[in-house]
């Protein structure tokens, strides 16, 4: 639970949400709780996806009905296809959600001097990154943005201080590359930037 809240989102408000249905009245407490909260950033991550597929399975469903002919054999057709695709569309929707991979654990380090370091972390994977609270200005929670090479932000997010260090968990699975962590405080002054580099192993 993070500071300043007393409840996570609900199931039905993080599909609101997500569907872009949510009251108007409810949008600013939500998204406040979704910056500083990673837990219901995670869920509304697997709310997201769940929604894609349903979509995409409804898509490929509407694609493989055919027209209904005067015929018997396009009614039978029809009828097949019609009966494939409430099938697949059951498929989907009592799937078991399948366990999403731990995140990584990265420990980020500040480098003064031209060449910034970039920590190594594996793609494709969500990660939990680490960053330590020496010199830093003390406040209940910091703003922490990923940046691709060319600047593009990639994910925005909430970091709060735990066991001495700060922790950040970035659902989003980033590509291989290189990519840019800074670490803003909450008057949105830039505190500090490390270096991230994903590649396998």
């Amino acid at each position: 639970m993070q500071p300043g809240f007393t409840d996570h989102i609900t199931d039905d408000e993080l599909e609101a949400y997500s569907l872009q249905r949510l009251a108007q009245e409810r949008l600013a407490a939500v998204e406040e709780h979704l910056l500083v909260c990673s837990e219901c950033r995670d869920r509304l991550e697997e709310t997201d996806a769940y929604i894609r597929a349903i979509r995409s399975a409804a898509k490929r469903a509407a694609g493989r009905e055919m027209p209904l002919r005067q015929a018997r054999v396009g009614r039978i057709a029809w009828m097949a296809a019609a009966v494939s695709a409430t099938l697949l569309m059951a498929a989907v929707v009592t799937r078991s959600p399948q366990k999403p991979p731990s995140p990584a654990q990265v420990m980020l380090e500040a480098v003064r001097g031209p060449m910034m370091a970039h920590t190594p972390a594996p793609p494709d994977r969500p990660l939990s990154l680490r960053m330590d609270l020496t010199d830093l200005p003390a406040h209940t929670v910091y703003r922490v943005v990923v940046v691709d090479e060319r600047g593009r932000r990639v994910w925005d997010g909430a970091a709060t201080p735990r066991d001495g260090s700060l922790m950040a968990t970035v659902p989003k699975h980033l590509p291989t590359g290189r990519y840019y962590v800074r670490l803003y405080s909450p008057a949105e002054e830039l505190l500090r930037e490390y270096g991230i580099e994903t590649a396998p192993r």
